[in-house]
This record gives C-alpha cells, sequence and structure tokens, in this order.
C-alpha cells in the first residue's frame, strides 16, 4: 500500500484504487487540485425516477445518465418482491448493461436521494 499525502491528503489504497481525501475549510493549491484529479478514477452517475401507473402501464423506474446526455434511458418495471431502493439499483444496473460499452463489472461507490429518485454512483 503506498500512502501520498498533502494538503489534500491524496491516499492511495489496495495497489489500484485511488482516492482524494480533501480537508474541508482548507484553500487548495492548483497543484494540490491537480493531484485530486489526477488520482480520482473515471465513474459514472445514473440517476432514476419512480413513474407512477397509469390506465395503461403498471410502476415502472427510468434510469439514465445524470446529465440526461445522448446515451437515452432505460425504463423497467417495477419489481414488487424487491424494496424501492433495490428497484432503483436494478434499473440503473439494467441502463448500465445496456449500455455496451465493454464493461465487465461496475463498482457502487456512493448512493444519493433526491425528491424523484436516486443518484447512482459507480466507478
Amino acid at each position: 500500500m503506498t500512502t501520498t499525502t498533502t494538503t489534500s491528503q491524496l491516499v492511495v489504497d489496495g495497489g489500484s484504487c485511488a482516492a482524494a481525501v480533501i480537508k474541508a475549510g482548507v484553500e487548495l493549491s492548483k497543484a494540490d487540485l491537480q493531484d485530486a484529479l489526477t488520482f480520482a478514477s473515471y465513474g459514472w452517475a445514473v440517476q432514476t425516477r419512480y413513474l407512477g401507473a397509469t390506465n395503461t402501464q403498471g410502476s415502472r423506474i427510468k434510469a439514465g445518465f445524470a446529465d440526461r446526455g445522448s446515451r437515452g434511458s432505460r425504463t423497467v418495471g417495477y419489481q414488487h418482491e424487491l424494496d424501492g431502493m433495490q428497484n432503483h439499483l436494478a434499473a440503473a444496473m439494467a441502463f448500465l448493461n445496456g449500455l455496451d460499452n465493454g464493461c465487465t463489472q461496475y463498482k457502487l461507490v456512493a448512493v444519493f436521494s433526491n425528491e424523484k429518485g436516486y443518484l447512482f454512483s459507480f466507478r
């Protein structure tokens, strides 16, 4: 395990995983900001939202990139054997798995909730 420490406390843990731990209230230099960006890994932010039942369709979860960009979205039926958050995660995974981007695995690193659904952060 290697650890590099600057004002922003950049930490490398476990060989290939890196994280930038940035202290609150500390003004960062240009070098600290660049170090934090260098250690950040690329990830995906998938936003989900609940769509209630209509006269013609049951309840659904819609998932897509948080920026609602050009990759579209995926809508999946609500699975009543799962709880709410599990349904949202299942929809997010269905969306990612449909991208055909060559990824063989995704690591869920954070979950955020809002008034419409969830934001899942993967890397």
